[in-house]
């Protein structure tokens, strides 16, 4: 689905454009701002999220803590919500080897302190969920051993995972999480959701962008409850059946909309 579309549709529903009409550069550009900043607040609700993201997140040795996040140690959309995660010993590193300068892999020599993965992945351990009550309460985090804890701390823009002790080897985190609904990056690039999305768009953002357009008046209860229940349609509908999974490794790059990684920088 396109943005053009969904704006053009909503400023439709309130009677400020008619059918055959085009809207103006002002009321796009009006509209697809409301609609990125009515979707980021949707990501804040994991109800309103349709699926699990399962990532394979390749942790070097020496490693207490790490980011996640677009301009993280691995470079991810930001978790905002931890389901699950697993530990496993060793991990695949891209070819050509990606070096650990300061707080990223972004190329150079490979550091005496980061394993590589020989025969891929090997044995998998729990890697248990911490609070920050809990991970407080480690007084061995920088000892090197094989972590069994891990805790999240949902900051911004980059999301910090510490472990209850330092990696002794190369790991492979199995991650599954909620992330944040895509956005829209300008009226005409495909945004993928799925099609049910496309109706709680339309008929939201036409309640968002009613004051905006002085076009209060003109939200009839009919257009308030139907806007409701297609939200209500997301909501019921977010039993989290499609994982996707992709491997990163500290400086590669996922892209959801290519459904790869592109490693380095």
């Amino acid at each position: 689905m396109i943005a053009r579309t969904i704006v053009k549709t909503a400023l439709k529903k309130l009677v400020i454009v008619s059918s055959g009409q085009e809207p103006s550069d002002e009321q796009y550009a009006e509209g697809l701002e409301i609609l990125n900043d009515m979707i980021g607040s949707w990501s804040g609700n994991v109800s309103m999220i349709y699926e699990e993201t399962r990532e394979h997140l390749v942790v070097p040795s020496g490693v207490q803590s790490f980011t996640v996040g677009l301009s993280g140690d691995i470079i991810t959309s930001r978790p905002i919500q931890i389901v699950q995660h697993n530990l496993m010993e060793g991990g695949s590193v891209p070819e050509p080897i990606i070096g650990w300068t300061g707080s990223s892999f972004c190329g150079g020599e490979l550091p005496s302190n980061v394993g590589l993965a020989v025969g891929g992945l090997t044995r998998e351990y729990t890697l248990a969920k911490a609070d920050v009550v809990e991970f407080n309460q480690y007084l061995n985090k920088y000892t090197v051993n094989r972590p069994d804890r891990l805790y999240y701390q949902n900051t911004y823009p980059n999301g910090t995972f510490y472990f209850n002790s330092t990696t002794d080897q190369i790991y492979t985190i199995i991650l599954n999480s909620y992330k944040e609904l895509s956005e829209f990056p300008d009226l005409d690039t495909e945004v993928h959701l799925p099609k049910y999305y496309e109706k709680a768009l339309k008929d939201n953002l036409a309640i968002e962008l009613s004051p905006q357009m002085c076009s209060a008046n003109r939200i009839s209860p009919l257009m308030l409850r139907s806007a409701e229940e297609s939200k209500d349609v997301i909501i019921g509908r977010a039993v989290k059946l499609n994982t996707l999974t992709t491997e990163l490794s500290f400086g590669s790059r996922y892209s959801p909309d290519q459904g790869d990684a592109n490693y380095g920088c």
